[in-house]
């Protein structure tokens, strides 16, 4: 069974078309039965994209270290991105 990490771990493969067959459907069976990683994978599609549109814009794609690095950067689906107290608790 595929669980939400491995589908954050595999979606930049995904999106790439680098997973055989077998790998990408049971990533795609799990995303037909969660809304959290589907959401997940449709947001890193779009900053995929838009950060390309932006390079092309600009220059040529940026480098794939960039948008590692940004991705990085952003942390992992469920990192607090604002650390410390928090108002309601």
């Amino acid at each position: 069974m595929v669980s939400c990490k491995d589908v954050s771990d595999r979606a930049d493969a995904l999106l790439d078309g680098e997973l055989g067959p077998w790998d990408a459907l049971k990533l795609r069976l799990h995303l037909a039965i969660c809304e959290g990683c589907r959401r997940f994978v449709k947001q890193l599609r779009q900053t995929r994209d838009l950060i390309r549109h932006s390079a092309r814009t600009e220059a040529e794609d940026p480098p794939e270290a960039m948008i590692d690095q940004l991705f990085a950067r952003a942390g992992a689906p469920g990192d607090d991105p604002l650390p410390g107290p928090r108002p309601d608790g």
